[in-house]
């Protein structure tokens, strides 16, 4: 049986790259920065040529978003119809793509949540970078850097956040200079086998980097538009080759790329 999502959403995301392709005369691959919510993640798959990718408000897998809601003695009714018609599977998909990729995590979420709002630890967003993380640095994600990130995801401000940060002692300049060296002797095709042979301290800093690299927290609810800085492409493009192309550092502060709006 097809899936109930794949017969409206997906259908809709080709008919946008087709339009896109005759109102520019460019290819569907040719689309510099897809801006998107959980449908993005099937578009990148689809279209593995896509510069670069923003994904805002996601999550890893609906069956745990749908048991949140439902009784517990409906658990396996609940999984099984979810997987046969329902089957959002964000992060199988999204680590197909080759791409960079920022995930925009909103710490005061109600729908992501399987708990309540305020357990940011309970945001599927969180487990949704895990994914992606685990898929590109297998060697960095090992289980002293998903405890690293897991205590960075429960940070409930910037200065919580910075608080982790210092505890590991997270050098940026050496994380850096570590990603461009692997970049200069590699292909840049993931998965990657950075961090084989580095030490536990080594391999935390580096998982707290790229977690706050392609991962940026907002401190907004699931029911609020994204407020982006004025010129979203061109942050995307001078903060994600930073990782990915890792061609000439961009002065650009990478925790400046979205910031809230007055109400």
């Amino acid at each position: 049986m097809p899936c109930l999502f794949c017969n409206k959403e997906l259908p809709a995301c080709s008919i946008f790259s087709w339009r896109f392709s005759l109102s520019l005369k460019k290819k569907p691959e040719s689309i510099s920065v897809l801006f998107l919510f959980s449908t993005a993640t099937w578009a990148c798959m689809s279209y593995p040529d896509i510069s670069a990718l923003v994904l805002d408000a996601s999550f890893d897998d609906l069956v745990p978003l749908a048991l949140k809601v439902m009784p517990e003695s409906w658990r396996g009714l609940v999984t099984r119809t979810v997987r046969k018609y329902l089957n959002l599977n964000n992060a199988e998909q999204l680590c197909r793509f080759q791409g960079p990729v920022l995930l925009i995590r909103r710490t005061n979420d109600e729908i992501i949540t399987t708990t309540t709002p305020e357990d940011i630890a309970s945001n599927r967003g969180n487990d949704l970078l895990l994914c992606l993380l685990q898929s590109r640095y297998p060697n960095v994600m090992t289980e002293e850097g998903r405890r690293a990130v897991k205590m960075w995801l429960g940070a409930a401000t910037p200065e919580q956040e910075a608080s982790v940060f210092s505890h590991y002692g997270v050098e940026e300049d050496w994380c850096l200079s570590v990603l461009q060296s692997y970049k200069a002797e590699n292909s840049g095709h993931f998965p990657w086998s950075v961090g084989e042979e580095m030490s536990i301290e080594g391999r935390q800093q580096l998982a707290l980097y790229l977690a706050d690299l392609i991962g940026h927290s907002i401190h907004l609810s699931g029911a609020v538009t994204c407020p982006l800085i004025s010129d979203p492409v061109h942050k995307i493009q001078t903060d994600g080759d930073t990782i990915f192309h890792l061609e000439d550092r961009m002065k650009t502060d990478r925790r400046s790329r979205f910031h809230p709006i007055s109400p």
